[in-house]
């Protein structure tokens, strides 16, 4: 008989917030933890922070890695492997008047799915940012960008943002994961998959529903963050490990996309 329970009994809770029917959750798991099938009463999401981790879900295998995000939905029978040492997740439990609000406005969450790098992970990085702040605004903050996340995954149904996408386009979208700290040109992306420029700007667009430009940068910022909140290298080092010309450049990109400061966000991980 499966289990029924709310993740996290089986983790080390280091920090929690409600913010409106939103629960969430800094939740560490031990290395090796295996947790046998089971469900949750509510939908939710998880953007993983550190480690590895497989869920098992549908007759799927979701490979879960750094800065990646999983949705499950209400009472979802999953099961977890925590392989690796240090797995660390950010969990936003979903309400159902979450859930019910979204349908007014069209927006459905059809079930399990897991989403590496894109606007779905920016958007949850945000969300861990204003709650490991500790003021008002960021309450309205987490609100917004749990609507936000919940359009963006109904918009992607199923596990990979780039699983209806071409080959040749899937190659160049790894290319970037490889090199995002280096200076790529459209001309070089596009010359190493075998397209012209403009049309491998264009469906990466049609795709990915950014720019190629913008894309990187959230690169970028997913590697900074990672090593804010789980490295003693100087903002300076990051920058430029990154792939920022320099520190002041970083400082500005991070605080444009994340709403605070590199220092700021290394101050908020390290409170929790």
């Amino acid at each position: 008989m499966e289990a029924k329970f709310v993740r996290g009994v089986h983790g080390n809770i280091t920090a929690s917030r409600e913010v409106s029917g939103l629960n969430l959750t800094d939740t560490t798991f031990a290395p090796g933890l295996r947790l046998a099938k089971h469900s949750h009463e509510n939908a939710h999401f998880c953007l993983l922070l550190h480690g590895q981790f497989t869920e098992r879900c549908n007759n799927r295998t979701l490979e879960c890695k750094p800065m990646s995000v999983s949705f499950l939905g209400a009472g979802e029978t999953h099961s977890d492997h925590f392989y690796s040492p240090g797995v660390r997740c950010f969990i936003i439990d979903v309400g159902p008047s979450w859930i019910e609000h979204a349908k007014e406005y069209g927006v459905r969450l059809y079930g399990s799915a897991n989403y590496e790098g894109g606007l779905l992970s920016h958007l949850a990085l945000k969300a861990y940012a204003e709650f490991c702040k500790k003021d008002k605004p960021s309450q309205l903050a987490i609100e917004g960008l749990g609507l936000e996340l919940m359009a963006e995954a109904s918009r992607h149904p199923h596990s990979k943002l780039d699983r209806s996408a071409p080959v040749w386009l899937r190659r160049a979208r790894e290319m970037l994961h490889a090199h995002f700290s280096e200076a790529l040109t459209h001309r070089q992306i596009a010359s190493s998959v075998g397209v012209h420029p403009v049309h491998l700007a264009r469906e990466f667009r049609r795709h990915y529903k950014c720019t190629i430009g913008e894309y990187v940068r959230r690169l970028k910022i997913d590697y900074a963050c990672l090593q804010l909140s789980d490295s003693h290298a100087s903002l300076h080092q990051i920058a430029l490990s990154a792939g920022f010309f320099d520190q002041s450049h970083f400082a500005r990109t991070f605080k444009q996309i994340m709403g605070v400061t590199p220092g700021n966000y290394r101050s908020f991980c390290r409170s929790r």
